[in-house]
């Protein structure tokens, strides 16, 4: 999910950006019947499925390429204005899903070509995610012992991650990463709580002088 501006997306995001513009491309050609046009909007819209469930999306570049982006980003150009303007989403309590064009300092964002909008997005979202608290989390199959862990910025991030993993080491597809049904747990780091991402206590990410109890061997009542 996360690249710096010199990052080739993998392969296997690329290639599905590529099936997503044939199925745009067949629902939009000229005197497609509707039934065709039918089937190629559902091919795209399982796509679409695919690239977000492994945190992408897909964007329009002015050389009338689909190019790969960090979900919940865009680039916008409306013509005969040169410029493209990056847009990210935010989560806001009044709008949950509300576009805001992206400041630097005071100033709005924008460039004449596409590829800079496009490098632009990747290097805002490497500044951004520095600047936020990184959570340990474990990835596992509902029902299921152990699992993988991630250091991630949020549960949703973590199964990013983990999908990614798994794709990219082929074991399994993009279209199995839209149905597994996974479980996240945040490690919680008390020493006498069960944490339920390692699913015992006390939490195995917690060293032990940060532990909020003494670590001193023995029960309590040895003392007394």
């Amino acid at each position: 999910m996360n690249q710096n501006p010199e990052t080739v997306p993998p392969p296997y995001i690329s290639a599905l950006v590529d099936e997503l513009a044939t199925w745009i491309a067949g629902a939009t050609a000229p005197g497609v019947r509707d039934e065709a046009r039918e089937s190629y909007s559902l091919r795209e819209s399982a796509v679409n499925a695919q690239l977000h469930a492994l945190g992408w999306d897909a964007v329009l570049a002015d050389t009338g390429q689909w190019k790969p982006i960090p979900v919940g980003y865009t680039i916008v150009c409306n013509p005969p204005d040169p410029h493209f303007y990056p847009h990210r989403c935010y989560q806001m309590p009044e709008g949950p899903e509300v576009w805001r064009t992206l400041w630097e300092g005071e100033r709005e964002v924008r460039f004449v070509r596409w590829r800079e909008a496009y490098a632009y997005v990747f290097r805002h979202l490497a500044q951004e995610q520095a600047q936020l608290p990184r959570q340990r989390f474990c990835v596992r199959a509902p029902g299921t012992q152990g699992g993988d862990d991630y250091m991630a910025l949020s549960a949703d991030h973590a199964l990013q991650l983990h999908l990614q993993r798994w794709v990219s080491l082929s074991w399994i597809t993009p279209q199995r990463a839209v149905e597994l049904q996974l479980a996240v747990f945040e490690h919680r780091g008390e020493r006498t709580f069960y944490c339920a991402a390692c699913q015992h206590a006390p939490c195995k990410y917690t060293p032990e002088e940060k532990w909020p109890m003494s670590a001193a061997p023995g029960w309590i009542g040895d003392s007394l």
